[in-house]
């Protein structure tokens, strides 16, 4: 019996440290990916498309990664580092175009190879991230390819940073005025439409206005309109 115990013991070692190998070689490909093609938020998908080998690195090594066997921040990261990668894979695929919305299925219908199973971007982003781990930062963590979008980094995330890059990248996006524009005079703030799609994700300990100012080194005082700006599928290109 100690026996065998030993052997389950060397073969689960054996597998976590396989995973974290795939892991470890999906990052290191999005790294470069993004320090290739990402400049200011904005992102040269004719350099991906005509040099596409990272991001086909990046996809290939997807495929022996189980989703199902990560868990915690190790998972959150991950799934917010894939989400962002196969934006970038599907619209280079489909590279010239001047959005998302113009390929069709592109966040519904069109499936990504994880593991042994195939996820849409919708899954991922709604069926998996969202569910498993409600945080209202991750609005702006994930890009979606569209000039309205926050802007994507140019790193991956790390599960053993994750919960303060979260709040950095929440931080800038909120304190930028694409996201949230106040205006004095007008007594008025004019936030990302975001915020009224996903606005239950906003407002459960608060107002919206209270979330923004968690955030903001220029907080929005009382007495001011809210308004949403209208949402801009134009592609996030540089």
């Amino acid at each position: 019996m100690k026996k065998y115990h030993i052997i389950i013991s060397v073969l689960l070692l054996l597998f976590v440290t396989q995973t974290q190998a795939q892991i470890d070689e999906f990052n290191k490909y999005s790294r470069e990916v993004l320090t290739a093609s990402v400049y200011n938020g904005k992102v040269d998908y004719k350099v991906l498309a005509k040099n596409p080998t990272n991001l086909n690195n990046v996809i290939d090594a997807l495929k022996y990664i189980q989703l199902q066997e990560l868990k915690g921040t190790e998972k959150k990261a991950f799934l917010i580092n894939t989400y962002n990668m196969l934006i970038l894979h599907a619209i280079a695929s489909n590279y010239p175009t001047t959005s998302v919305m113009k390929i069709p299925g592109f966040f519904d219908r069109k499936t990504f190879r994880i593991g042994e199973e195939d996820y849409t971007l919708n899954q991922l982003e709604k069926e998996i991230l969202y569910k498993e781990f409600p945080d209202p930062q991750l609005h702006f963590a994930l890009v979606c390819g569209a000039v309205s979008c926050p802007p994507l980094g140019s790193k991956p995330f790390t599960a053993g940073n994750l919960e303060s890059e979260l709040k950095d990248v929440t931080r800038r996006a909120l304190n930028s005025d694409k996201i949230v524009s106040l205006d004095m005079h007008e007594k008025t703030v004019t936030v990302s439409e975001i915020f009224d799609w996903y606005k239950a994700d906003f407002t459960k300990s608060g107002s919206t206005i209270d979330f923004i100012n968690m955030y903001r080194m220029d907080k929005i005082p009382s007495g001011i309109s809210l308004n949403y700006a209208d949402y801009s599928w134009e592609l996030n290109g540089k």
